[in-house]
């Protein structure tokens, strides 16, 4: 009878959301490398459009399937200015918001694409510095707690006691 309730137990399987904090991380360490080679792209000469198609055949990751997605629907019919706008505003990434947008006016208004890049590059390294500072320093933090609570009791128990009592009884 307890081989039938084994057989017939129902299977839970967890299941858990992607977490947002890992993926923001995620989109702000590979965007100053996908802005890069944008820019590298624009620099040799390629238009927007060539730019885009070339940093993401080469690149992996969130930000390059997003611009990836965004080609596909060019590919379709749609034009590259419109779903540059739609992904600056469909997007939950406030980096690649900035992005698309950027790109998108410098398309239509025919600002230099060069200089609006290499100023959003400089910023996005400047994001990905401050961010490596903060964890920097909760992982100082998180590497105190085994020194104050283990390390330090051992210490005084074993090194300054001893010392202490010796230091007593010759004072005696």
């Amino acid at each position: 009878m307890a081989a039938i309730a084994v057989q017939f137990r129902p299977e839970f399987k967890i299941v858990t959301k992607p977490n947002a904090n890992k993926k923001k991380l995620a989109v702000l360490f590979e965007l100053p490398d996908f802005v890069a080679l944008l820019w590298f792209a624009t620099l040799a000469g390629a238009s927007l459009e060539q730019a885009l198609r070339a940093t993401t055949a080469i690149s992996s990751g969130i930000v390059a399937s997003d611009f990836a997605k965004a080609l596909g629907q060019v590919d379709l019919g749609s034009t590259l200015g419109e779903e540059l706008s739609e992904l600056a505003a469909k997007n939950s990434s406030f980096a690649v918001q900035e992005l698309a947008s950027k790109l998108a006016f410098a398309l239509s208004h025919g600002a230099s694409l060069a200089d609006a890049l290499n100023d959003f590059s400089e910023s996005t390294q400047q994001a990905v510095r401050a961010e490596l500072l903060a964890q920097a320093g909760k992982n100082e933090t998180k590497m105190l707690i085994p020194l104050v609570f283990l390390i330090l009791p051992i210490t005084v128990l074993f090194v300054c006691f001893p010392i202490m009592s010796l230091v007593q009884s010759t004072l005696l």
